[in-house]
């Protein structure tokens, strides 16, 4: 009897050491897996090869009709381009680049709408940021916007709206892709997909 239980003994314990060792050396494998991410990081950063950055931010200034901006930063030895940003918002909200005229925005809206599209808002940068060198300061370029408040004011005419300034404490959740190409002789373009809350 007592050389069954140290026979079961013996054969636990080798099972409870077994086990231990399969999950160091998982541990070990995933800790060698992060090093080597972490490696090729470094690595691509040495040499200039650093993805770019993109998120919307807003601005706090007092008296500005401007309120937010789409900033890209290319960190990368290769030139960036900005092809498209799209912004996905709630139907009650506009948003107006800095460029549009009052005209520019009130078309937009009334385009977005009659196409059921009052949720999105296309801007079309084609902007150009130059490559750094490794370490280098990232060039930049933003987008900057208004947002707005919009209503129909007619079920009739979908042409008839209404503007107003976003109430105070508002929080406004955005979905945004930026369409961007790395101009380093591949001609891949590729999608970046954010979210962003803005409280004003």
């Amino acid at each position: 009897m007592d050389s069954g239980w140290a026979q079961a003994w013996i054969a636990g314990g080798a099972a409870a050491v077994a086990i231990v060792a399969a999950v160091m050396s998982a541990y070990q494998a995933r800790e060698a897996g992060k090093q080597a991410v972490q490696a090729k990081r470094q690595a691509d950063a040495a040499h200039g090869e650093v993805d770019p950055t993109f998120h919307i931010e807003r601005r706090q200034a007092e008296g500005e009709r401007i309120d937010c901006a789409v900033v890209c930063r290319n960190f990368n030895r290769h030139a960036l381009a900005v092809h498209e940003v799209r912004i996905h918002h709630p139907t009650d909200i506009v948003l107006i680049p800095e460029a549009s005229t009052v005209r520019d925005a009130v078309a937009n809206a009334i385009s977005e709408m009659a196409l059921d599209q009052d949720d999105l808002t296309v801007i079309k940068p084609r902007a150009l940021l130059q490559g750094v060198m490794p370490g280098g300061e990232a060039s930049e370029y933003r987008a900057p916007f208004r947002t707005a408040g919009a209503a129909r004011i007619s079920s009739e005419n979908r042409h008839a709206l209404q503007f107003y300034d976003v109430e105070a404490g508002r929080m406004i959740d955005l979905t945004y892709e930026v369409e961007f190409e790395l101009l380093d002789g591949q001609s891949n373009a590729r999608t970046f997909t954010g979210r962003a809350t803005l409280r004003f």
